[in-house]
């Protein structure tokens, strides 16, 4: 569990989701997934949204978590 003061460093946007396809790399199934954040631009990402089809996502909206650390 984290503390409030943890939570309050988060940095979460709203975003729409622009393109969807297969992530064909993923060890389960998955898609790779383009999201618009506005002025901070797009970016991309991976979901196991195994019970949508990939053009029920497109237009969705999603919270992003943007404070991770790259990988």
């Amino acid at each position: 569990m984290i503390t409030m003061e943890q939570f309050d460093e988060v940095e979460m946007r709203v975003g729409t989701v622009t393109n969807v396809s297969l992530n064909k790399r993923a060890r389960k199934p998955a898609y790779k997934v383009t999201v618009d954040l506005g002025e901070f631009g797009s970016k991309n990402s991976s979901a196991q949204l195994t019970n949508y089809e990939a053009e029920e996502l497109i237009g969705k909206q999603v919270v992003c978590v943007c404070s991770f650390a790259p990988i």
